[in-house]
C-alpha cells in the first residue's frame, strides 16, 4: 500500500523551519535599502542585480518624479541618482530631498554623463556625498557605496605619518 503522507524529516526538529524563516526575515529587515534612480532600464537592472547579489535591498525608479515619490514614501539608507531623467531631473530631486529631509542624513551618490569638475562641485553643494562620471567603474561605485554605508569598514591612509 502506498502512503500519501509526507515523510517527516527526523534530522531537523519541527521548529527548525520556523527558526530558519525567522532568521531569513531578520536578515531581510537589516539589509541596507538603496534607491536607484536611473532612466536607462538596462543600467538600472544591471546595477540592481549587482547590488542585490551584494546583499542590499533595492528599489528602482526610471523617472525623477517616481524617485521623489519613493523617497517620500520610504526611508532609504543610500540613494544612487542620475542627473538627466524624465519627469524631474536628478538635480531637482536632490535639492528637494535635502530640503525635505535634513535628518537623518541619507547619503546620495550622483552618477551622470555630465560630471565635469564644475558639475561635481555643484552636486556636492546641492547635497551629494559622491559623484561618478558615466561610464563609471562598477568596483569604484561599489567601494563608494560601502564607504558611505559603513565608513568604519573602509581602510584609511595613515594621516599621522609624514
Amino acid at each position: 500500500m502506498l502512503s500519501t503522507e509526507t515523510p517527516i524529516n527526523k534530522a531537523a526538529p519541527p521548529d527548525a523551519a520556523i527558526k530558519t524563516a525567522a532568521n531569513e526575515q531578520r536578515a531581510s529587515v537589516s539589509r541596507p535599502k538603496i534607491l536607484i534612480a536611473e532612466d536607462d532600464p538596462d543600467q538600472s537592472e544591471m546595477l540592481s542585480d549587482v547590488l542585490k547579489d551584494s546583499g542590499y535591498e533595492v528599489d528602482c525608479a526610471l523617472r525623477g518624479d517616481d524617485a521623489f515619490r519613493k523617497l517620500s514614501e520610504r526611508r532609504y539608507d543610500l540613494i544612487i541618482l542620475d542627473i538627466r531623467m524624465p519627469g524631474l531631473n536628478g538635480g531637482t530631486v536632490l535639492k528637494a530631498f535635502r530640503l525635505k529631509n535634513s535628518l537623518p542624513r541619507t547619503p546620495v551618490i550622483v552618477v551622470s554623463a555630465f560630471a565635469s569638475g564644475a558639475d561635481k562641485a555643484r552636486y556636492k553643494k546641492d547635497g551629494a556625498d559622491m559623484s561618478f562620471s558615466k561610464p563609471y567603474e562598477l568596483n569604484e561605485l561599489l567601494q563608494g557605496i560601502s564607504a558611505l554605508l559603513d565608513p568604519s569598514a573602509v581602510s584609511r591612509p595613515d594621516t599621522q605619518s609624514g
